[in-house]
């Protein structure tokens, strides 16, 4: 089988596709300016494997192929670097002196900057120096900072200018170590505009490595702040179109699966594509299994960074007292993003609605609504935690379901249900949720097994059991001291307060909304409590 998509490595040449408003956009912004000898500096931050390397690679790819001989671009990393010396020499500089044209250009220089520029690449790449740095001798230290801080205006005064991307740059802290000082130095290296250009390419913000490793520092200032997201619509188009022109053709339903389980992360999207190529009728459910570490690893992120409540505030529910400095930390970081800051300059302004249901899509996106789920049904109780009051009716709610069930439909009142609500449709996202719930339940003692109890009555929203409630009125009303549609427009208003999308076009609960929703609470606790009073 032809391989169509790289699982394994950064995404570039044959591999790369989409991604074109990035491309034309640093290519503007970043390599143009670059190769006139302006410097830019951007901090790109993104979801892990949302694609900022293989963006990056791709557009240093094509940067080289154009032959641009007054631009040398350097790629380092900081994975598996550990300490200030070690980065700079085997990162940058070693790969600085070896590029193409840099020793004929020592030929063209007048003497005083080709013998400085002799010198310095005669110390650092002579191992006998390393040492030295790599343990932190003082000396030796300020000997080879007073080489570099020269490096740059000389080479910008020859008109070479220099690119430098820096990737994985979360570990600035095993790199740049516990001083401020180091970034205090970066940034004076930087904003002297001597044809030197940054990009750094990381998870979290500068402005957050810098506070919590360093102490903080004023090294975020200087950048341009940019975060990736996933995938357009159109290259959801164009993704399924490749899969097409490689023999796999698929019918809506599957689409829609591949849709709920990828969203927009072209990593994701690669692994189902080149499954899916391998062996047409794998599920789509199995081959996501792949993408539970990544998640893993997403989550941990937003706990280290106290980002967990505000993520699972945004697209579980309810946005309830939520801080706007964390919304916009959020999207920061590319954990979501603002809808309408993707779609802004794009044709028709809907490149990033809900590629299924439009109607449905909210202010603010996240990568897919498998993530989404996999965060609720993780966190459940700290999302149960963030609004107790509306838990705990919502609990009353299932618990009164089940038992008039129970007597409505003895032995079968589970099948029933689910044969009410899966309505047969394969795939559906309620039997996936269902069977995630299930593990988890089998783990769980038996008193939580009891009052948590084991259906799709645990995976449902708040206006499945309204309609559930509604459909067996004459069941339920025992329950209610209120008309059936009264009880509806209750039902209605927590579940828009539940339901984030319901408000993310616009602003988070008002104190209004908030009082709303507690009076319906304790007025139907109240009501579900005197009624099983009764009844016992």
């Amino acid at each position: 089988m032809e391989q169509v998509f790289d699982t394994n490595h950064a995404a570039v040449g044959a591999f790369f596709y989409g991604r074109e408003k990035e491309l034309e956009f640093y290519q503007r912004e970043l390599f143009t300016p670059a190769s006139r000898g302006l410097s830019r500096y951007f901090s790109v931050t993104g979801m892990k494997r949302i694609g900022k390397t293989s963006l990056f690679r791709e557009l240093c790819r094509r940067f080289r192929a154009a032959k641009n001989p007054n631009v040398i671009v350097l790629e380092a990393s900081l994975d598996k670097v550990n300490g200030f010396w070690p980065f700079w020499i085997q990162g940058v500089l070693k790969p600085l002196f070896a590029a193409r044209g840099f020793a004929e250009m020592l030929s063209q220089l007048e003497e005083e900057d080709a013998q400085l520029l002799g010198e310095c690449r005669a110390y650092f790449l002579d191992p006998n120096h390393w040492r030295p740095l790599f343990e932190g001798d003082i000396v030796q230290d300020m000997v080879a900072r007073n080489y570099l801080e020269r490096l740059f205006p000389v080479l910008y005064d020859a008109g070479k200018y220099v690119i430098l991307i820096i990737d994985e740059f979360d570990k600035a802290e095993k790199v740049f170590g516990k001083q401020e000082e180091n970034f205090g130095w970066f940034r004076g290296l930087l904003q002297d505009n001597m044809g030197l250009s940054v990009v750094t390419l990381s998870r979290r913000s500068i402005r957050f490595i810098e506070k919590n490793c360093f102490g903080g520092s004023t090294f975020d200032g200087i950048f341009s702040k940019r975060g990736l997201f996933g995938y357009s619509n159109s290259e959801i188009d164009a993704y399924f179109m490749l899969l097409k022109e490689h023999g796999l053709a698929l019918e809506e339903e599957k689409q829609r699966e591949i849709w709920y389980y990828c969203g927009r992360s072209p990593f994701y999207l690669a692994i189902m594509g080149q499954a899916l190529l391998q062996d047409p009728m794998a599920s789509a459910e199995s081959v996501a299994g792949q993408f539970v570490d990544s998640f893993e690893a997403v989550l941990s992120s937003l706990k280290e960074e106290k980002l967990l409540n505000a993520m699972l505030q945004m697209f579980v529910g309810p946005r309830y007292r939520m801080s706007e400095a964390d919304v916009q930390r959020l999207a920061a970081m590319g954990y979501c993003m603002k809808r309408a800051t993707l779609d802004y300059g794009l044709a028709g302004g809907c490149e990033y609605a809900d590629y299924y249901a439009p109607e449905q899509t909210g202010e603010y996106l996240t990568v897919c609504g498998y993530f989404i789920d996999y965060l609720r049904e993780a966190h459940r109780t700290e999302a149960d935690a963030i609004w107790p009051m509306l838990t705990a009716t919502e609990q009353k709610l299932r618990k009164i379901i089940e038992e008039e069930y129970r007597k409505l439909y003895p032995g079968v009142w589970k099948e029933k249900l689910e044969e009410m609500l899966l309505n047969g449709v394969k795939g559906d996202l309620y039997t996936a949720f269902l069977r995630e719930h299930d593990k988890i339940y089998q783990k769980a003692g038996e008193n939580q097994q009891k009052s948590v109890g084991n259906s799709i009555l645990n995976v449902v929203n708040l206006k499945t059991l309204s309609f559930l409630i509604r459909d067996q009125w004459g069941a339920f009303c025992k329950y209610f001291s209120c008309s059936c549609p009264e009880f509806v427009n209750d039902m209605d208003t927590l579940y828009e307060a539940r339901n984030p999308i319901t408000h993310s076009n616009g602003e988070l609960l008002t104190p209004a909304d908030i009082s709303a929703v507690e009076t319906i609470c304790t007025r139907f606790a109240a009501w579900i409590d005197c009624a099983g009073a009764e009844k016992s």
